[in-house]
């Protein structure tokens, strides 16, 4: 169901341009006379280009356990302005090196032992991180045509969610897919051809690589008869992992998970959460309701009351 790209012209000359082919009917059999009927498909054209970043945090508290991915991004033309955004809060926080030679990486700057230890973060104290969370959030919340979402999966939800989620690597696989499916409907919709990148979940000598799970769950959703009604006849690029926090938006992206998963486990803990996503602005959040059910709510604020835990 995806667009093809032709491979002649007339001739047999090599075709190398931006037209595919693409589906706008398929055929349906009415389950009543069994008769074929068309079913109109939708189509958008190009008009632009986004681009979307995301990251993965996860959390286990010995009972419960969240996994949450994140994406941020918006159209291509905004994005020099965020990157700049971000370069400049890490050359106010850390005057004394250059900001593409050091990551965000809110592991290592929330811990004091992972602090201690960080080649930048071991002469930060707390106030120097409080410093930057807060201008990271104002980064999110002041941004305007910033895309910011979510999707949270935890443990207690197996079995109430779709069969094939059974254990942890099935909560990564259905929350990276129907995050992935959430932003091509929404990107396409508004006739832009969402390009995804995310950070590689394991150092390479390489740029980028290849996640065999991830490009099956991809694949597969585009094998679905919905997947036309989300790509709108417009040509996906598969999401791409590439070199953790190589990009601004990769390391807003590892704040938003790395804030969401640590709410779930403060709240689990019946512990104050330190950092609310309320201050992220609005997000698109997704998640399962009580029933299991998924649900999407754009909105400022986690929706705690709506969402299972």
């Amino acid at each position: 169901m995806t667009p093809i790209k032709p491979k002649y012209l007339k001739n047999r000359i090599p075709y190398n341009g931006p037209a595919r082919w693409v589906p706008v009917f398929t055929k349906v059999s009415c389950p009543n006379c069994n008769q074929d009927q068309f079913l109109a498909l939708p189509t958008k054209k190009v008009l632009t280009k986004g681009l979307v970043f995301g990251d993965e945090a996860h959390r286990d508290d010995g009972t419960h356990f969240v996994f949450t991915y994140s994406l941020v991004g918006a159209d291509h033309k905004l994005i020099p302005g965020i990157e700049d955004s971000v370069k400049s809060l890490k050359s106010e926080i850390c005057p004394s090196k250059p900001p593409a030679t050091w990551k965000l990486h809110m592991k290592d700057l929330w811990s004091g032992h992972n602090r201690r230890k960080h080649p930048v973060f071991a002469a930060w104290d707390k106030p120097d991180v409080d410093t930057l969370i807060a201008g990271l959030l104002h980064i999110l919340r002041s941004t305007e045509n910033l895309f910011i979402y979510n999707f949270a999966v935890t443990s207690n939800q197996i079995g109430k969610a779709p069969m094939y989620i059974l254990d942890k690597t099935h909560l990564r696989d259905y929350a990276y897919v129907q995050l992935v499916l959430n932003v091509i409907d929404e990107f396409t919709e508004k006739g832009a051809q969402p390009h995804i990148f995310f950070d590689m979940e394991k150092a390479s000598r390489s740029e980028k690589v290849i996640q065999a799970w991830a490009r099956d769950a991809f694949q597969s959703g585009q094998r679905h008869l919905l997947y036309t009604f989300l790509a709108r006849g417009i040509e996906i690029p598969e999401p791409q992992f590439v070199t953790p926090a190589s990009h601004p938006c990769l390391e807003l992206a590892d704040f938003v998970s790395y804030v969401v998963a640590r709410c779930y486990l403060r709240t689990w803990q019946k512990k104050p959460i330190e950092i609310d996503p309320r201050d992220f602005g609005m997000t698109t959040y997704l998640g399962f309701d009580k029933g299991g059910d998924i649900m999407r709510r754009r909105r400022i604020g986690y929706p705690w009351d709506e969402f299972s835990q």
